[in-house]
């Protein structure tokens, strides 16, 4: 399947006025008590002193902060509460040295002891959806489609008094078992809402994907919804391919890059079940059309051919970059006659670069994207050994972690074996060159619990699941550096089974020196199969 560029028109077209040019600031949050209580007719009364005070004073000192550069929210949708098994939460880690826990009970969003199976924070993003200088939170609630939950996004807006219940807005589309709300981004002032076991014309789990508007107020309303069976996208809706389950900003050069990225892991191409593919969503600046690009192993250019289980996107990062492929057999060293392989080595796993080129027609206006380098473990410049099941970019994120202006990226391996430990993870750190002006960011890095990380590696840690970064200050221009943030779920805390699968995360800045890394769970305590670190908020900028 080659590359396919076509352009449709999704639903009512309408004037998209919140794509306007927005101020951005940093997050830099401090914290004090938060009190909701629910009012009788279960909505939320807000009381007590100010929840969250968004904006610590210029020069203001702070306590042992777990992060200089800002705020961490983490995702626990594996949380039970009294009453509410796998309700969720999203733990807030702020730079003051405290923490706010959030449920829907707590926000007075459902009564207590309800909100059963709403894996509340199963998808969570900060952005800036009302356009004031105060972060809000896009929290995502899927459900668990088994017990036949209904999905919902919860956005929860800032202020000087912090992020609260007031004025929250509660989202929700399709039927039990679509699973809205699994995963959420924004760009440019739209929000893309995954719905991947959304059933179309009776094929199950085909997915979809929503979209909303904001007003200046931050009101959201119902663009349309995309599925599969468009031809833009492709035209065909498989059964079990979940579109709308993996999703990425776009990055934001002018105004034709407004749009999201779409991963489709368990797409067929041709008769390859589950090899996988790539979907750039361009949209219109001023309707709700928009142009798709889809790119799979087949395509032009791409240095390798789809097959069943690749899982081509199942990570992606912003604006498609790099595009993971934990599901790729990666050939093993030669042996014998110079060539001569030892065999595929199952789900080593492999990332798609891509890069970005001036258009040979537009006068250097306008820019190409096309395939680079495809990387594995196989290959010597990268640290590490190729190994099944390492499942080597199975998660990935980007920033300036490692080199002053320089773009890395950090890939997960979460079934990585660290010496005789199996499953314990990895993570390695590449340099992401987009252009072909892009400076290098070092030569690569690995790290892995007991080699530049914290704690010791256990059998099933499976560091490197999940990843997010945190933005530096804005403000140091050329000094900026970001934090990158390492998700361990299968952490085991203590010994007994009140510990298992507690889950850690790690912070990792490599700026100010010496390096940061700090390693820290759930703020309310370590639970058994709370899997902390599965899911951390991205910030959109």
């Amino acid at each position: 399947m080659g590359l396919a560029v076509s352009t449709a028109r999704a639903g009512k077209a309408e004037t998209l006025s919140y794509l306007e040019s927005r101020r951005r600031v940093p997050l830099a949050l401090t914290v004090s008590a938060l009190v909701v209580a629910t009012a009788g007719n279960g909505s939320a009364a807000v009381s007590g002193p100010a929840a969250v005070s968004l904006f610590a004073a210029k020069g203001a000192a702070v306590s042992k902060p777990l992060n200089a550069n800002g705020p961490i929210a983490v995702g626990v949708p594996d949380l039970n509460l009294p009453g509410a098994k796998q309700a969720g939460g999203v733990d807030l880690h702020l730079r003051a040295g405290k923490t706010q826990r959030m449920t829907e009970q707590k926000l007075g969003l459902v009564g207590s002891g309800k909100g059963d199976f709403h894996r509340f924070g199963a998808s969570v993003i900060a952005d800036y959806v009302n356009r004031d200088k105060y972060p809000d939170l896009v929290v995502g609630a899927p459900g668990l489609a088994a017990k036949g939950a209904k999905g919902r996004v919860v956005l929860l807006f800032g202020s000087a008094k912090g992020i609260t219940a007031k004025g929250a807005q509660v989202l929700s589309a399709g039927e039990a078992g679509d699973e809205f709300g699994a995963s959420v981004v924004m760009s440019q002032g739209v929000l893309y809402v995954g719905a991947p076991g959304h059933d179309v014309g009776g094929v199950a789990n085909a997915g979809g994907l929503y979209r909303y508007s904001f007003s200046a107020k931050g009101k959201a309303s119902a663009i349309d919804l995309l599925t599969q069976s468009l031809p833009a996208l492709g035209g065909v809706a498989q059964a079990n391919q979940r579109f709308g389950e993996v999703l990425a900003a776009r990055e934001v050069l002018t105004t034709k890059d407004d749009g999201v990225v779409i991963g489709l892991p368990n797409a067929r191409v041709g008769t390859a079940a589950g090899a996988g593919e790539m979907i750039r969503l361009t949209v219109d600046p001023t309707t709700a059309a928009f142009t798709a690009e889809i790119w799979t192993q087949d395509s032009p250019g791409v240095p390798d051919t789809a097959e069943a289980g690749d899982h081509f996107g199942a990570a992606i990062t912003t604006d498609g970059y790099a595009v993971g492929v934990p599901g790729e057999d990666v050939d093993g060293p030669a042996v014998g006659a110079p060539g001569e392989v030892a065999g595929a080595i199952a789900n080593a796993g492999a990332v798609q670069t891509f890069i970005r080129v001036p258009s040979a027609d537009s006068g250097g206006e306008d820019y190409a994207f096309v395939p680079s380098r495809l990387l594995t473990q196989a290959d010597p410049k990268i640290p590490g050994q190729a190994e099944a099941g390492d499942r080597f970019g199975a998660a990935l994120t980007r920033g300036i972690f490692v080199a002053q202006e320089a773009i890395t990226m950090a890939i997960g391996a979460p079934g990585e074996d660290v010496g005789t430990v199996t499953n314990a993870g990895s993570v390695t750190l590449v340099g992401l060159l987009r252009t072909v002006d892009d400076e290098s960011s070092g030569p690569p890095q690995l790290l892995s619990q007991g080699h530049g990380l914290p704690g010791t590696s256990e059998t099933g840690d499976a560091l490197g699941a999940s990843l997010g970064m945190i933005f530096g200050d804005g403000g140091l221009e050329e000094d900026r550096y970001d934090t990158l943030l390492i998700g361990l779920p299968g952490e085991d805390v203590g010994t007994t089974k009140a510990h298992r699968n507690a889950g850690r995360a790690i912070l990792w800045s490599y700026r100010p020196a010496p390096p940061q890394k700090k390693a820290f769970g759930y703020s309310g305590g370590d639970l058994p199969g709370l899997r902390y670190g599965t899911v951390f908020a991205t910030d959109a900028r």
